[in-house]
Order: C-alpha cells, then sequence, then structure tokens
C-alpha cells in the first residue's frame, strides 16, 4: 500500500499501470515469478570472522559418559 502511494507521489507510472502491477502481485504465482525475476536489493551485512580465542571448548572425558542414557527405546 505504501509503495503504491510511493509510485503514485513520483509520477513516474500511470494510474493504470500501477493498479495493474497491483493485481498481479496479489496473484500468488504471478508474485512468485516477479520476485525470482526481480530481486529486491537488500543490503547485507558481511561475515564477521570468529578468532580462535572467542571458542571455548569443554573438556569431556569418555568416562564421564553414562552409556545408559541412550537405551530407552529398549
Amino acid at each position: 500500500m505504501s509503495s503504491q502511494i510511493l509510485a503514485m507521489k513520483e509520477k513516474k507510472h500511470s494510474l493504470q499501470e500501477i493498479q495493474m502491477a497491483v493485481r498481479k502481485l496479489l496473484d500468488p504465482a504471478k508474485r512468485l515469478a516477479a520476485d525470482f525475476m526481480f530481486p529486491s536489493k537488500l543490503k547485507v551485512k558481511r561475515a564477521q570472522t570468529i578468532s580462535t580465542d572467542e571458542i571455548q571448548v569443554p573438556n569431556i572425558h569418555l568416562n564421564d559418559i553414562d552409556e545408559n542414557a541412550f537405551d530407552s527405546l529398549k
């Protein structure tokens, strides 16, 4: 709705073209095709590297594992 108002204010397209675009986007199949053909340009933040100092791995000893903990299906 807000994009319709914005398009009307900019006056780049006729009202008929705007209404036709809205009707096409309300149809799920046509909307999916439009999303695939004209993907939105979202600003994506780059992934930050993780230093090995930030990762904490607990020490696990085999003697501390309960062998019968996962035998509930018997």
